[in-house]
C-alpha cells in the first residue's frame, strides 16, 4: 500500500512508482498534484487506485482498463478530459467507479454494462452526451448512480425493475424527456431520487411508494 492522502503535496506523480509492480493501493488524493495521469501501467495487480481531488489532466490511459483486479477507481475532482473507452469493461472487478467532476465528454459507453459487480457509478459533473444506455441497467449490484450534471438527452430506459439494490438516483441537471417510467415504483430499496432541472413531462407515477 501507498497512501499519501490529505497532504499538501505538489508536483508531478513520478513515474517511478510504475516500478512497483506488487502494489495493490495507491492513494494520492486530496493533494495539490499536477500534471497528467502517472506512467503506471507496470501495477496490474491494483485493487484501489485513489487520485481525486487534485489538479491532474489530459485523458485517461487505455492501459488502465486492463487492470482486472481493480475493484476501486476514483479520478474525480481533476480535469481530465476525452472520452471513456468502450474497453472500461475490462475492468471486470470494479465495485466504485468515480469520474465526477471532469471534463470528460463523449457518449457513456455500454460496456458499462460488463461490470456486473460494480456497486457505485459516479459519472457527474462532466459533459457526456447523448442517451444513458440500457445495459446500464443489467447491473443488478448497483447501489448508487450518479450522472448528475451533464448533456444527456432521450428518455429514461424503462427497465430500471432490474436495479434491485438501488437506494440513491441522481439525473439531475440534464436534458432528459419524455415520462417517469412506471418501473421506478418497483425498486423497493431507493431511497432518494432526482430527477430535477430536466425536461420531462406526464405525471408522477403512482407505483411511486405504492
Amino acid at each position: 500500500m501507498l497512501s499519501f492522502n490529505g497532504n499538501r503535496m505538489v508536483g508531478t506523480i513520478p513515474d517511478s512508482l510504475g516500478n512497483l509492480t506488487r502494489l495493490r493501493v495507491l492513494a494520492l488524493n486530496k493533494n495539490d498534484f499536477t500534471g497528467s495521469f502517472p506512467a503506471i501501467g507496470g501495477l496490474s495487480l491494483l485493487t484501489v487506485l485513489d487520485l481525486s481531488s487534485n489538479n491532474l489532466k489530459g485523458t485517461i490511459p487505455e492501459f488502465i482498463y486492463s487492470f482486472t483486479s481493480l475493484q476501486i477507481f476514483v479520478i474525480d475532482a481533476n480535469d481530465f478530459n476525452g472520452t471513456i473507452p468502450s474497453n472500461i469493461g475490462y475492468v471486470s472487478s470494479a465495485q466504485l467507479i468515480n469520474f465526477n467532476a471532469n471534463s470528460l465528454t463523449g457518449t457513456i459507453p455500454t460496456q458499462f454494462g460488463n461490470l456486473l459487480l460494480l456497486e457505485e457509478m459516479y459519472l457527474a459533473k462532466n459533459d457526456f452526451t447523448g442517451t444513458i444506455p440500457s445495459m446500464i441497467y443489467s447491473l443488478n449490484h448497483l447501489t448508487n448512480i450518479d450522472l448528475s450534471s451533464n448533456n444527456l438527452n432521450g428518455n429514461i430506459p424503462s427497465n430500471l425493475e432490474a436495479l434491485s439494490h438501488l437506494r440513491h438516483l441522481n439525473f439531475n441537471g440534464n436534458a432528459l424527456k419524455g415520462t417517469i417510467p412506471t418501473q421506478i415504483g418497483y425498486l423497493t430499496s431507493l431511497e432518494s431520487i432526482f430527477l430535477s432541472s430536466n425536461k420531462l413531462s406526464g405525471s408522477i407515477p403512482t407505483q411511486i411508494g405504492s
